[in-house]
This record gives structure tokens, sequence and C-alpha cells, in this order.
């Protein structure tokens, strides 16, 4: 006899109001693993700037060493010119100048090595860069990273270095993890709020509401060890952590190490060699004089030459070496990172 048709409509709402603080331990895991992500971009740039100075100084060597072997190899063409003018007067023998015209060619070998090293230095810094306008490689800023001690990298790295923080920061979301799973061994607490509504439900005309509230209390009592398992595993990967994080300091302590002495042993031998250079052409000087004089034969004047060329090359390996193990023990100690570089071209855009 009701030709009324029934409804019913209803929401029901849910808030977990306490859960061991799983939920913001869990939050504040995932914040550390995105500092943790920002931290693995920061030692990428630093290794990318590592790579872009060494195949830099790399083009700076060449670039000098190929200017040198250009004289080099001009100095030899003119010595085998002498040669060959000596033979045909006859004040000269065949095999003197069969000497000179190896050296000759093992000293456009040389050249020729120069260019394609360069070349091939050219394309590896191209490859992180991109496609480069010409330019003028030219000597970097020099830092006296040795005048600081060795102890002064050593702790600047331990506190501010890129891999100490990353470390630093997998062991906080490590903590708050195990944070999370203690969480496991308190109660939850849950609200739900439940609302309804019916209209001509049965044989009742008109409209009903319905309105309850309802607090869960819940507590396990037994997991078959499970939450314990985890938490046992957890704190195993703590203890990973804590020896990684020992082992990036002994690493940093040894890169530090070594990148300090070898610039100062390079220092050294950079002195050394520069010395070398000044008294090896003063005898090539010597040598021209006294080959002409008659005093000395053709082998010993192009050795003279092959050993300044030979103390030039030394030189600009030292140099290269030099710089690269100054900017790596300054971006491994964290004392400067790539904006030093950037700021640096900026203030010489004038140049």
């Amino acid at each position: 006899s009701n030709n009324n048709a029934p409804g019913t409509t209803g929401i029901t709402l849910n808030q977990s109001l306490f859960n061991g603080f799983q939920t913001s331990s869990e939050i504040a895991r995932r914040e550390e693993l995105r500092e943790t992500a920002n931290i693995d971009l920061e030692i990428q740039k630093s290794n990318l700037v590592l790579e872009v100075v060494k195949h830099y100084l790399d083009i700076l060597k060449y670039k000098r060493l190929v200017t040198k072997t250009e004289v080099f190899v001009e100095r030899i063409n003119d010595i085998v010119g002498t040669i060959t003018d000596m033979v045909e007067a006859g004040a000269a023998g065949k095999v003197m100048l069969d000497y000179a015209e190896s050296r000759q060619a093992a000293a456009y070998v040389q050249l020729n090595e120069a260019n394609s090293f360069l070349s091939d230095s050219m394309s590896n810094l191209e490859f992180l860069t991109g496609p480069l306008p010409p330019f003028d490689a030219v000597e970097p800023y020099y830092l006296a990273a040795q005048k600081l001690d060795k102890s002064f990298y050593v702790d600047k790295a331990a506190v501010e270095s890129d891999p100490m923080n990353r470390v630093a920061s997998e062991i906080d979301a490590i903590n708050h993890q195990i944070s999370a799973e203690q969480g496991g061994f308190y109660p939850s607490v849950d609200l739900a709020l439940e609302a309804e509504q019916t209209h001509d439900d049965g044989g009742d005309v008109g409209r009903s509401r319905n309105l309850k509230a309802t607090v869960n209390f819940t507590y396990e009592l037994f997991d078959g060890f499970e939450r314990r398992s985890r938490l046992s595993r957890v704190n195993g990967q703590l203890k990973e952590l804590h020896f990684k994080e020992q082992k990036i300091i002994d690493e940093l302590n040894r890169d530090i190490d070594i990148a300090y002495s070898q610039i100062v042993s390079l220092e050294s031998t950079l002195k050394a060699t520069k010395v070398e250079i000044q008294s090896a052409r003063a005898l090539q000087r010597l040598n021209k004089e006294n080959f002409l004089l008659g005093e000395i034969n053709v082998i010993e004047l192009i050795e003279g030459e092959e050993r300044l060329q030979g103390a030039y090359a030394r030189q600009y390996d030292l140099e290269r070496d030099l710089f690269n193990n100054i900017y790596t023990l300054l971006i491994n100690s964290s004392i400067i990172n790539e904006s030093f570089f950037c700021d640096l071209c900026g203030a010489n855009n004038d140049s």
C-alpha cells in the first residue's frame, strides 16, 4: 500500500589516533632518503668536476707539448740539413746522416703522437661538456694546498665531505626505521565515525538519521616473533652502515694522504726538473758550438736536443699531476666545489 521508494545513504570515516609512532617515523625516514638522493647528486657533480679538470689539464699538457715538439722537430731538421751539407761536401759520412734521419723520423712520430693525444683529450672533454667553442687552454689558478697541515683536510673531510654526509643520512634513515619497527610493540588506537541516513525503509515513512563513533584499541599479543625478527634485521643494517662509515673515513684518509704526499713530492720533483731544463738549454747551446768546431759528433748533438725535449715533457707531466692532485685534495675535503670554478670563470670574463 506504500508507493514511496526506500533509500539508504551512509558514510564512514576512519582515523588512526596512535600507532606507536610508526607513521611519523616513516615520514622522517623518507625525508632522510630524499636528502640522501640530493647528496648523491652532489657527489656526481664533484666526480664530474674532477673528470672535467682532468681532461682540461690533459689538453693543457699536450698543447704545450705540441708547441715544444714542433720546435724540437725544427731543430732536428736543421741538424739533418747541416749533416746533409757536410756529407755532400765530404766532411761527414753517410752513417752520420742515416743516424740523424732516423732521429728526425722519431721526432716526427713524437709530434704526431702529441697531436693525437691532444685531439683525444679534447674529445674526452667534449664528451662531458658537449661541443665547445675554440678556446686557449691556460694554466689554472694555483692553490698552495700543501701550506696547510694534512690533519686539517682529514678533519674537514670527516665532517663536511659528501660521502660522509651521505652515510650519515643513511644512518638517520635506518634509525627512523628502527623507531617504526619498535612501534609495532605498542598498541594501536583507531577512531571510526559512521553516519547513516534512511528514508521510507520498511514500514516507516519519512527520514531517519544515525551517527556512531567508535574507538578501537588493538594490541597484538603474539606474532610468532615476526616483529622481533624485523627489528633485529634493521639493527643489523645499522651495524653495516657504521662499518661503511668507518670504511669511508679510512678511504678519505687514504686518498687525502696520497694526494697530499703527491703534492709535496711533485713540487720537489718539478723544481729539480726546471733546474734540469736550464742545464739542458745551456748544454744545447754549448753542443751546437762544439759540433761546429768538430769537438763532438752528431750523436751527442742530437742526444742533447732529445734530453731537453724529454725534460720539457716531464715538466708538463709533473705540472698536470700536481694540479690534478691539488684539486682532488681540495674537492674531496670539501674545501671547494663546482661553484669555485664557476665563480672563477665569472671573475675572469674580461681577461
